[in-house]
């Protein structure tokens, strides 16, 4: 489980149980070359294209599908007294007028969702 910070605004829209997409800058940006292809981290694609979500590309999404985060709300909230987790649905890289962003699905769960699917995931590792 790993901490995400949002904005008051941002966090408390999450209160009413429905999921929300967030959008965050790719940094660094994908490059377009002289031939009409898009560059970035060793992988290319056609200028054509505005969403991807090949794994390649995926891998370096701040936030993957499946993972647990907690949100800090106030200045010195730790992952044992935060009031709102969240889940990644879904994530997808893609771009607008030429810049790219992480569209970002989470879902809120409950705390108790939230340590019990941190304690499966950490004891099927273990196995």
């Amino acid at each position: 489980m790993k901490q995400c910070t949002l904005n008051t605004e941002t966090a408390v829209q999450f209160f009413d149980n429905q999921p929300r997409t967030i959008q965050h800058d790719v940094r660094p940006q994908p490059e377009l070359t002289g031939e009409g292809v898009w560059q970035w981290n060793d992988y290319q694609w056609e200028s054509g294209v505005t969403e991807i979500n090949d794994p390649q590309v995926m891998m370096h999404c701040p936030d993957k599908p499946g993972e647990i985060v907690w949100v800090e709300e106030l200045p010195g909230m730790t992952e044992k007294s935060a009031r709102l987790f969240l889940e990644v649905k879904d994530a997808v890289m893609v771009c607008s007028s030429g810049h790219w962003y992480w569209n970002i699905t989470y879902g809120r769960i409950s705390r108790n969702e939230a340590l019990a699917t941190c304690s499966e995931r950490s004891t099927r590792r273990a196995v």
